[in-house]
């Protein structure tokens, strides 16, 4: 008798979640086992890493270091940059403006191509989507007097040796930037994909 009972309740299981032996089943609902290629235009895994993470947390995906049925595959089509804020360098002891106007602060902005396909055949689960999403950092001109020098009783020194590394050129912080940016954009793909309605083949 507790045999049986036991294959009853086995059997309404592999019926509620629709049951394949490609997918798990967690509260009643299929979950897409997907692995994550290497994405160009993500030399230190950030983004590769954060989409793992993402997974992790989904009710919806369980991510498989390899041998998943599924590849979710992430191509950046567009990375730029772009000047957001200017400033007028003043001379930091007399506070003349100095004529000169110059970016203090920039903006990221990535565009992701996404899809999700039958790793064995390449058969497209999904429609392809793209997203995007951008952050904002501040960075400091080594050429602008007011941004790396202060007034002293000598006359002027360079803040940049007082920073401790939270000053950064327009170049560190636009490297600086790929991580926050990859993060956030990780969590709108797999969002986006826990909110999408797979093929049947899933």
């Amino acid at each position: 008798m507790k045999r049986y009972l036991t294959f009853i309740a086995m059997s309404l299981l592999m019926v509620s979640c629709n049951y394949k032996s490609s997918s798990l089943c967690l509260n009643g609902q299929d979950v897409i086992e997907t692995s994550i290629p290497v994405i160009k235009k993500d030399p230190n895994g950030y983004l590769r890493n954060y989409l793992a993470r993402e997974m992790s947390y989904s009710n919806s995906l369980y991510y498989k270091d390899r041998r998943a049925k599924y590849n979710l595959l992430v191509s950046i089509t567009e990375d730029r940059n772009s000047k957001i804020t200017f400033m007028w360098d003043r001379d930091p002891v007399t506070g003349r403006d100095l004529k000169v106007f110059y970016p203090s602060e920039g903006m990221r902005e990535v565009v992701a191509k996404v899809e999700l396909v039958d790793a064995a055949t390449g058969e497209k689960v999904i429609e392809p989507f793209f997203l995007n999403e951008s952050v904002d950092y501040d960075f400091v001109n080594p050429t602008v007097r007011s941004a790396v020098e202060f007034p002293s009783t000598t006359g002027t020194q360079s803040v940049l040796q007082f920073s401790l590394g939270q000053l950064d050129s327009e170049e560190g912080a636009q490297d600086a930037s790929y991580n926050p940016v990859y993060e956030k954009l990780a969590k709108k793909i797999v969002t986006r994909l826990a909110r999408t309605r797979f093929n049947k083949q899933t």
